[in-house]
């Protein structure tokens, strides 16, 4: 397996909308990983594997979340896992994992270290799963469910209804955004834009922000420690 790592980084992009899977394209044969965020109780690694590309067996001390970005994982733990495009799968600790790429496939992996970050239970029950399939549409409602976190790290998946708005406040971490279904006007710092399913959005720690939807829409959110 030709692999080339990349050193441990912060993803850059701040403020624009931009896409993960457009910025992290596979190189043929090539398997590529980033790390966009590491601390003492978990690291965010993005991966980006050519078509007939493989990552070997490889087992952890504590379950991983795997969610694919574009194209399809094949994962095989204990059998076989497909991960398409908006799925997400966790993986169990300690037992050997592999991945393969039949086709060009962009997905984002969080590593925990440690077994005593908080993980849903409903993520760990479910297998393979569409992410945005966690939380539902309420009317006039904004939900919101955490999936992952600790005292410097939150996953959650949040969902609002077409015509409601996330009120304008700061962020409260360096914050990552994964827009999963629908379309909303995101408002940063005073600047509108459009925000839609496969899009991402970056911010900085206190960048004032508000997120008004203009369809029913739903979206992951990923904070971490100021320097992610």
């Amino acid at each position: 397996m030709d692999r080339t790592e990349m050193k441990q980084m912060a993803y850059k992009k701040q403020g624009q909308v931009f896409s993960l899977a457009e910025d992290n394209r596979p190189l043929p044969g090539c398997t590529i990983s980033r790390r966009i965020y590491e601390d003492d109780s978990l690291y965010i690694l993005l991966f980006s594997l050519g078509k007939g590309t493989d990552i070997s067996d490889t087992s952890y001390e504590a379950p991983h979340f795997f969610f694919a970005l574009t194209g399809t994982d094949r994962i095989r733990q204990q059998g076989e896992k497909v991960l398409r495009q908006g799925d997400a799968w966790v993986s169990l600790p300690k037992v050997p994992l592999s991945v393969e790429a039949p086709e060009d496939t962009v997905y984002l992996e969080i590593g925990l270290k440690k077994e005593d970050t908080a993980m849903n239970e409903v993520v760990n029950e479910k297998g393979v799963f569409q992410l945005k399939d966690l939380v539902p549409y309420g009317e006039e409602q904004i939900i919101n469910k955490g999936l992952i976190e600790n005292d410097k790290v939150r996953f959650a998946v949040i969902s609002l209804a077409k015509g409601s708005t996330l009120p304008d406040h700061a962020a409260p971490r360096g914050a990552l955004l994964f827009a999963l279904d629908g379309e909303a006007v995101f408002t940063h710092e005073g600047k509108d834009y459009v925000f839609k399913a496969g899009d991402n959005f970056a911010m900085r720690k206190g960048d004032r922000h508000h997120i008004q939807a203009a369809t029913n829409f739903k979206f992951a959110l990923l904070l971490t420690e100021p320097e992610a």
